[in-house]
């Protein structure tokens, strides 16, 4: 949530630092990608709440800066096996 946070969109380092690790991390390995899968719809879910609840008085300072739509694109994008790196070993097997 931190990356989609408004309350850090101004911090340009944080912003910078989490959009290169999200994608290597989750491109890096199945494993990886499968632990972003069992976090996205309860992520996307707790996005699209938080949108829901926004009422006029709220100045909007937790808001993700992204709709769960967005969200749900983007870890989409980052699950995508196809994206993944497929480690072989030297015979171009992949190691069990």
């Amino acid at each position: 949530m931190t990356f989609i946070s408004s309350s850090t969109k101004d911090n340009a380092e944080l912003q910078q630092c989490l959009s290169y690790f999200f994608p290597a991390y989750c491109y890096s390995s199945y494993e990886n990608q499968d632990r972003m899968r069992s976090v996205f719809l309860e992520t996307v879910d707790k996005v699209d709440k938080l949108h829901a609840q926004v009422d006029e008085d709220d100045d909007g300072e937790a808001l993700p800066t992204i709709s769960a739509s967005q969200l749900g694109m983007l870890l989409l994008d980052w699950t995508d096996p196809r994206k993944s790196v497929v480690v072989t070993d030297d015979d171009g097997k992949r190691p069990s």
